[in-house]
Formats: C-alpha cells, structure tokens, sequence
C-alpha cells in the first residue's frame, strides 16, 4: 500500500494499546512480579471505604513486591468489573505514612472517576493517525529529493527503514511537548479529585515531599525542562497546590469530586 501504509499502521496501534491498558494489570504484570492481598487489613479497609465515597466499585486490594526493581512509590486502581482491582506497590507501603498512602489512593481513584484511562486511549488513537501521517509525509519529501542517491525507491523497500525509525523518532520528539501537557493536566486533575475526596492537605504535601525525594525528581526545573520532559506538574508545583486549595474552607463548590 504505497500511500496509504500510514493508515495501516494507524489502525494497527488501536488494539495494540487497547490490549496494553486491559491486560497489562492482570495479564502481563503478575509473569513478573508477586501481587499478594494486602497484608494490613485496617488499611484495606481504609481504602476501599475511600473507594466507595469515590464510586469506585473495587472489592480486591492487593500489595506487589516492585522494591525488587525499583525504589520508586506508586500505586493505581486497574481492571473492570469483577476484574477490578486496588494495587500499591511495597514500596508505598514502606516509604508512605497510612494517611499519604489514602491520599496516593485518591489520586488514583480520580484518574478512574475521571476516565483518565478511555480519555488517554482516545489521544493516542487520534495522536497515532497524525503522527503516522506526518512520518508518511517526511518519508515521501525525503525519497523525493534524495531516494535516488540513497538507493530507496519507495517506503516499501527494506532499505528505507532505517529512514523510518528515524522520522518516527523525529515526530515523537515533536510531539512529546504537546502529549506532556496533556498528561500534566490529567495529573492535576487527579490531585485536585484527591484533595476534594480526602480534605487533607498536609497529607498530598508530604506525600509529594517523599515522592520527590523516593522518585529523584528535580522539584523545582526550568521551564523548557517541564514543556519537553515532565509527564506530570513539577513536585514543587503540586506541593504548593496541596497546601493552598481548600475550597471547602471557603465555602466554594468542589470542581471534580461530587461525592459525599
């Protein structure tokens, strides 16, 4: 399909990333690591009332031994229906008091509320036919002015991979300024939605105080740093949002949260 491999590859990416967001949790995770339920039973309790104030139907909590790997602290809410499921990694559960870990959980929880995740699916189904259709167009200029002298007849040719790779590394590169700010923006939403559900404040600071330090994140980079490499709001940013939102206090309707 000499014009059109673009779409074909657009297409391709659809249920690459659908089975990615499906079955990643519950598939492909537990080859590599162990998910045990979680040993701390006030805790499970603890989050699955914060669940339920959230609207997240979860009835499973689990903990996964990621301190083999990582000293990072993370956590997520994943599958669907009788799928569903609650998971912090051990490392949240060892770096982080039990109130940073309810607030950790918040956040995850409003990135389900919120559908955070069929959002995202949608941006990369849109992302990947423009993007596809750029490296298509950047192929064809460049095989134009210079197929000729490289040898290359056609994107088709074994040849023209490398060239490729190469276009399909350029978008992505062109691209990551816009894709972070979107994923900066879901992030936010996330600890607005965790600071409406909980009304702690100190908790969200000093969680993202040790999430700076577990995470040997700069909280505090320059400006072109943050547009071209941060998929979330600089912790210095979102600690100073934490300590200072509280419309509660002021009377002032919630924005994400709506629960009780």
């Amino acid at each position: 399909s000499p014009r059109r491999w673009w779409l074909w590859l657009a297409f391709g990416t659809l249920p690459v990333a659908l089975a990615s967001v499906l079955l990643q949790p519950l598939v492909f995770d537990p080859l590599f690591n162990k998910f045990t339920p979680l040993k701390d039973q006030v805790l499970r309790t603890q989050i699955l009332a914060l669940g339920a104030r959230a609207n997240v139907p979860a009835r499973n909590v689990y903990e996964v031994d990621m301190s083999v790997r990582t000293k990072k602290i993370n956590a997520y809410v994943s599958g669907f229906g009788a799928s569903q499921r609650i998971v912090l990694w051990d490392t949240t559960l060892k770096g982080l008091a039990r109130d940073e870990i309810l607030f950790v959980m918040g956040h995850e929880m409003g990135h389900y509320v919120l559908k955070h995740i069929w959002k995202g699916l949608l941006m990369i189904s849109l992302g990947a036919f423009a993007a596809f259709w750029l490296v298509g167009w950047f192929v064809r200029a460049l095989l134009r002015s210079f197929g000729e002298r490289w040898g290359i007849h056609e994107a088709g040719d074994l040849a023209a991979i490398p060239l490729l790779i190469a276009m399909l590394s350029l978008v992505g590169w062109l691209g990551a300024p816009i894709t972070n700010a979107v994923s900066r923006g879901v992030e936010h939403e996330a600890d607005v939605f965790a600071l409406e559900l909980t009304h702690d404040n100190d908790a969200g600071a000093r969680s993202f105080l040790k999430l700076a330090q577990g995470n040997r994140s700069d909280p505090e980079p320059s400006a072109w740093v943050k547009w071209m490499l941060y998929t979330h709001p600089p912790l210095g940013d979102r600690i100073r949002f934490a300590l200072a939102y509280r419309p509660w206090a002021e009377g002032k309707p919630n924005r994400l949260y709506h629960g009780r």
